[in-house]
């Protein structure tokens, strides 16, 4: 039997296959369809990318509003000018107003760091984990790094000759759950609920085992301790504010990088590989990557909870779940919700400050109580 090239002359074919294979083959950009999802994609992606930058622009003016706000202040141009002086060692220092501004600065910048650094590892390991409810509170990470850091400030002297021990314990403990949650998964193939429950039940563990260094603690170690456990940005200091810096950035600009891979693999291990992605490599590299940001923010300002859970889910209300803008949008929203909220813990009782991490706990739960609703309507 003899075949033809030329599908019209092939006899073993009929109509139907006949006129599939010519709309495959023909010239789409012939097609006013075409050009009209073409024109609304462009669009809404230049909608998308306004929204990152208004929320960029938000962030910038939270804290600029938060660096010049209170009954010591000399303005907003006064506070900038202050700031600038500073970086080039021109300030004068013996002023007591300026004093006063570098004095408050640390913790506003601290703030603005880690609320972009924990939001973007919410947005990370809810694409990862596939689940709406993970974050480094959630699973686990931010007690097991709290744990680390409890060790390292009730250490005395040994502290003293690591001035990083801190940040490294963290770190280190901040594994743990992460190693566990990989562990179970592979060995299971477990659900996203089942993941986060695991996280949960470490998290519990870890907290318990701060709470007994908290009670075994000397008197001199407990205030500090106590303070650290709230999550309080006040902790942050000027030398604190490099590594942190360093920390998140690196973060962010690897996740970037990983975004449109963890695109892939939010849409299931079987896409992924289909793709030529290696899922568990992929899934292993991102929950590393959110361990390291949230242990460098959580070592410095203390244990903050649902900023990674609140910021993305906000956030991609209006931006979607495309994590190339998702986790532009939740670093920018997040590092403005963190702000806001310690200037809310500020002033709410002034003269005393509410930690930080208490006014975000007070936001994030009820939030966590919305998301676990919305997950058993199956809307996420």
């Amino acid at each position: 039997m003899e075949f033809k090239s030329n599908i019209d002359e092939d006899i073993l074919l009929c109509d139907d296959v006949r006129n599939s294979v010519n709309t495959w083959t023909a010239d789409v950009t012939s097609d006013g369809r075409f050009a009209d999802t073409l024109d609304r994609y462009n669009r809404t992606a230049r909608m998308k990318v306004l929204l990152i930058l208004a929320l960029i622009a938000a962030a910038a003016l939270v804290t600029v509003f938060s660096l010049q706000y209170g009954e010591i202040s000399t303005g907003v141009i006064g506070t900038l000018q202050i700031l600038w002086d500073n970086m080039f060692g021109n300030a004068d220092y013996d002023d007591y107003i300026t004093h006063w501004t570098l004095y408050r600065t640390p913790p506003i910048i601290g703030a603005v760091i880690g609320g972009a650094g924990l939001a973007i590892c919410g947005a990370v390991m809810q694409s990862v984990l596939r689940n709406p409810m993970a974050d480094p509170y959630t699973t686990g990470i931010s007690s097991g790094a709290s744990f680390g850091a409890a060790v390292a400030i009730t250490s005395g002297a040994l502290l003293a000759e690591i001035p990083s021990l801190t940040v490294l314990l963290a770190f280190v403990f901040a594994m743990i759950p992460v190693l566990v949650i990989l562990g179970i998964s592979k060995m299971t193939n477990a659900a996203p609920i089942t993941i986060i429950m695991t996280g949960i039940g470490v998290m519990y563990i870890f907290n318990a085992g701060t709470s007994i260094i908290q009670l075994k603690a000397g008197s001199s170690y407990t205030a500090a301790l106590e303070n650290w456990l709230m999550g309080n940005v006040q902790l942050v200091e000027w030398g604190d504010l490099l590594p942190m810096g360093v920390i998140v950035g690196a973060g962010i600009i690897v996740s970037m990088f990983l975004a449109n891979k963890i695109n892939v693999l939010s849409t299931g291990d079987e896409n992924a590989k289909a793709m030529g992605i290696d899922a568990d490599r992929l899934r292993i590299v991102c929950m590393v990557l959110t361990a390291i940001v949230s242990a460098g923010v959580i070592s410095f300002t203390g244990l903050i909870g649902f900023v990674g859970l609140v910021c993305p889910h906000i956030v991609r209300m209006f931006v979607g779940a495309d994590n190339r803008y998702l986790i532009h949008a939740s670093a920018a929203f997040g590092a403005a919700l963190m702000v806001a909220a310690h200037l809310i813990g500020k002033n709410i009782i002034s003269p005393t400050i509410i930690p930080v991490g208490i006014i975000m706990s007070c936001i994030g739960g009820p939030v966590f109580i919305w998301l676990v609703v919305r997950r058993n309507k199956n809307t996420w």
